[in-house]
């Protein structure tokens, strides 16, 4: 990717990409979208949007601004495909070919280990082994270079089987950041526990894992101003890593690596396109019973547009509720906010209650 026309592209449609997707629901159509975008949008019927992200060919009544956009993203993304060996990979993302130095088949890391997959399901396994080779892959692309990468930051670190995962195969300093403390405390135990219970039988089997640190581990809400922790933690060169981001994470990462000047590399993958549903004005909810996670999503919409009617304050704006689990009549909307606001905003409460 090229990063310089990706820094320019942010700061261009700066409009839309400062905009979080909750707002889409909270309040409709952003006011500060291009007008020309906002009738186009409004006008527009639902096929031809789609038609607008998946055909080549761009009807007439699109902006010339909206179509510039997309052919820059265009250029800038890369080709999706199934790739089975590490040369695949290799090809895949930097464009070149190599066939010497990398391994012929994905190294099965903790899918064959036991002792080091605890708690790790089959479909993280996967890739977690995947994502090991990327970073091996990363590190030697830049050492190449005579510009080699010291540190690694995992965003949204969960419970640490990634960064767990890294801190022991890549010889990285690794920084995991989750805004979570329950998950935290969890990552830390089970770091003891590899430690304290496995290391001593792994160096017996195998001399390419490191156990003599692990990950630095804290817990944080993520915004922008991460970027300047992650310069004072690299020496001079780190990979930034986020696994399934969703709602507005994806955007918050790619916020920080523009704002970071050490981070040199970084490895998204988004889980649920941003949990959005575009189609909602379509449905008619009258006797429709929505999921659990539909109705947390529709009261977090509602809220959201309710603390805006109360305050005037931007930073009451973007909070970052806290989750919450609703149970099927149970659960009520005051519940919900007390709940969704436990930990940020609970100055707020009472007044979103009136």
């Amino acid at each position: 990717m090229n990063r310089g026309e990706f820094l320019t592209i942010l700061e261009e449609y700066g409009n839309v990409t400062s905009t979080r997707s909750i707002e889409h629901f909270a309040l409709g159509t952003p006011k500060s979208l291009d007008g020309s975008w906002k009738d186009y949008l409004e006008n527009s019927s639902l096929e031809e949007v789609i038609a607008l992200i998946t055909d080549d060919k761009i009807g007439a009544s699109v902006p010339d601004s909206l179509k510039s956009l997309k052919f820059r993203l265009k250029a800038l993304e890369y080709s999706r495909k199934c790739v089975r060996t590490p040369v695949e990979l290799w090809n895949g993302w930097t464009g070149e070919n190599r066939e010497y130095g990398l391994d012929s088949k994905f190294k099965l890391i903790t899918s064959t280990n036991g002792l080091i997959r605890k708690r790790i399901k089959a479909k993280k396994q996967h890739e977690i082994d995947r994502i090991v080779e990327l970073i091996s892959q990363i590190q030697m692309f830049f050492r190449e270079k005579s510009e080699p990468i010291d540190s690694l930051v995992d965003i949204g670190a969960g419970v640490g089987h990634l960064s767990r995962m890294i801190s022991l195969k890549n010889g990285l300093n690794v920084m995991a950041v989750e805004g979570n403390q329950q998950f935290t405390l969890a990552a830390n135990s089970l770091d003891e526990q590899l430690v304290q219970k496995t290391a001593a039988k792994m160096r017996h089997f195998s001399s390419d894992l490191n156990f003599e640190k692990s990950p630095l581990r804290s817990t944080n809400f993520v915004t922008e101003e991460l970027a300047s922790k992650i310069d004072d933690f690299a020496e001079n060169r780190a990979i930034l890593v986020g696994l399934h981001c969703c709602g507005d994470f994806s955007s918050t990462i790619l916020k920080v690596f523009q704002k970071s000047e050490k981070a040199k590399a970084l490895v998204l993958l988004g889980c649920c396109y941003h949990k959005q549903f575009q189609c909602f004005h379509f449905l008619h909810p009258d006797g429709f019973n929505l999921e659990k996670t539909d109705i947390s999503r529709f009261a977090r919409a509602h809220l959201e547009k309710w603390i805006r009617e109360i305050s005037d304050n931007p930073e009451d704006w973007n909070l970052g509720l806290c989750s919450v689990k609703c149970e099927d009549e149970k659960t009520t909307f005051e519940d919900y906010i007390r709940r969704a606001m436990a930990k940020r905003g609970r100055y707020l409460i009472e007044r979103v209650l009136e």
